[in-house]
């Protein structure tokens, strides 16, 4: 998910070379399934092209699709089917849906349509797990077992889980993901250093995929490395990409965002802080003001209003 999760570092404007060669070298590596080029069918925060990837910019690619991904926020898509291309026209080898969990219902409805179009195969992606409790997370699987795509990932949103302190939970979405026919994922960020120890943990638990970026590339401070889990051997061609062009691999890791992982906050809530220079004390105390989907639903006036 180096190109997709990535893309928040360059406001999803790779440029489309580098994106096939990192494609294709991706690829090639053991036990990598797809390549997460970018978001579908998207509007309202960015205008990069890998933001609302297009069928033309696939083809320039030069990829076989059937092992491309794309991810789509079923908040900020179009719901319009008719967008989508069919299954006689280009398709992805997997589409990943995410939704928070008060929409589940209607994303796996859009879901279960969008497979039926294309014929790709489909994930469901909870994210902001941290938040929510353990009948709130049961109960949402509850409902995916209805009509159950592919694969259901859980995503450490904020970088806030440590598997190997709170595994036992976890171990018991994993088994009732599988019990259901559904292939259990981890998408693993990287805020407060958990997501490698956390990898280590996955298989254990009973979570069969999971996700990475080159350089932990991604949304805040990041995500688990690719670099870390893989042979060095086997990863020389990204490697090369990475030394040639380091312009498009920067990952910076910020005090702010160190704080808002503590408290399982919205990393935009980070970005308000450094922009606003808030102290970081002034911060932390800002962010356990937050209540329910305050700390998930980023909201731009409440530090405003804080700190008049």
């Amino acid at each position: 998910m180096t190109l997709r999760d990535g893309g928040h570092q360059v406001e999803f404007d790779w440029p489309v070379s580098f994106a096939a060669q990192y494609s294709s070298a991706a690829l090639q590596l053991p036990h990598m399934d797809f390549v997460e080029i970018g978001y579908w069918k998207q509007t309202g925060k960015f205008d990069g092209k890998f933001y609302s990837v297009d069928e033309a910019l696939v083809h320039s690619m030069n990829i076989d699709s059937g092992r491309l991904a794309v991810m789509i926020d079923f908040h900020y898509c179009s719901k319009d089917l008719g967008q989508y291309p069919s299954q006689n026209q280009t398709s992805f080898g997997l589409i990943r849906l995410t939704s928070r969990r008060e929409s589940v219902k209607n994303a796996l409805d859009f879901l279960a349509d969008l497979k039926e179009r294309t014929a790709s195969q489909t994930s469901i992606n909870i994210f902001n797990v941290s938040n929510y409790t353990h009948g709130e997370i049961l109960n949402t699987l509850d409902a995916i077992e209805n009509r159950p795509p592919d694969f259901v990932y859980l995503a450490d949103t904020h970088g806030a889980i440590d598997l190997t302190q709170d595994g036992e939970r976890f171990a018991e979405y994993a088994e009732k993901v599988t019990s259901f026919g559904s292939m259990p994922g981890f998408h693993l960020h990287n805020h407060l250093g958990y997501a490698l120890s956390n990898y280590q943990a996955l298989h254990q638990l009973g979570f069969r995929v999971a996700d990475a970026s080159l350089n932990g590339l991604g949304k805040g401070t990041g995500n688990l490395q690719l670099e870390q889990i893989v042979s060095v051997d086997a990863a020389l061609p990204l490697l090369d990409l990475w030394a040639e062009n380091p312009e498009l691999f920067k990952m910076e890791r910020r005090p702010h965002g160190l704080i808002a992982a503590r408290l399982s906050a919205a990393d935009h809530y980070a970005d308000q802080a450094e922009d606003m220079a808030v102290p970081s004390a002034d911060f932390f105390a800002f962010l356990q003001t937050l209540v329910g989907a305050q700390r998930d639903n980023f909201d731009p006036s409440l530090m405003r209003e804080y700190f008049l």
